[in-house]
């Protein structure tokens, strides 16, 4: 029996007493709580979302799957990071004004704190004025924002505008993600594209450490 493909299963089904279960299960045969989101967290929610694009899961069972997948957080946070291992930097995530959608955001703020990153999640339907002021106020060096409807495309692109001209006290890199954003639209509003949450964790990494992307 493969444990990962238990956990993504029981992610789906929103169950979170064995989702927590078996994180514990794996936990305990020395895996690493940052492979047991990627394996098994991740891949459960991508499957939740493959089902509901297709209309075969609804808005309770991604709500379900939800607390199941923040029960399991709330048991492997704890063996993220380990001492030994520095914060890579503060990054501050928001879904873009004219969109309540929290999901897949939630899901991409997860994978940063896999990546030892310190996360300030400011929320949803987020003004420009509030990603400017998170910015400064956690002195954070990236700012990630979220679209999942293509009426909120246009506010996206005046907020990473908005950003962009701002002398911030040092370099802040702009990284955008959702369902309708694709990497040419992201080049065409000067931003770096994250098509998925293991890939903007991986990108962030590659940000901060100055590696091209």
């Amino acid at each position: 029996m493969n444990l990962f493909n238990e956990v993504a299963k029981s992610i789906l089904e929103g169950d979170s007493l064995k989702s927590v279960d078996l994180c514990l299960q794996l936990l305990d045969m020395g895996y690493d709580a940052n492979e047991i989101i990627d394996e098994g967290l991740t891949r459960g929610m991508n499957m939740l979302s493959d089902l509901f694009e297709k209309e075969e899961k609804f808005v309770p069972q991604i709500l379900m799957s939800a607390r199941a997948m923040n029960s399991c957080l709330e048991v492997l946070e704890p063996h993220l990071c380990g001492k030994s291992i520095p914060l890579n930097g503060t990054i501050v995530i928001g879904t873009v004004e004219g969109d309540i959608h929290n999901i897949g955001k939630g899901l991409v703020a997860l994978m940063f704190q896999a990546g030892c990153f310190n996360v300030v999640d400011i929320g949803t339907n987020v003004t420009k004025e509030e990603f400017i002021n998170a910015i400064r106020e956690n002195d954070a060096s990236i700012v990630a924002l979220s679209a999942m409807l293509t009426t909120a495309m246009n506010n996206m692109k005046d907020i990473v505008k908005a950003i962009n001209k701002i002398e911030f006290d040092k370099p802040v890199y702009v990284m955008v993600g959702g369902a309708p954003i694709t990497e040419r639209y992201a080049k065409e509003i000067d931003a770096v594209f994250a098509e998925d949450a293991i890939d903007a964790r991986d990108k962030a990494i590659k940000l901060l450490r100055n590696r091209r992307i």
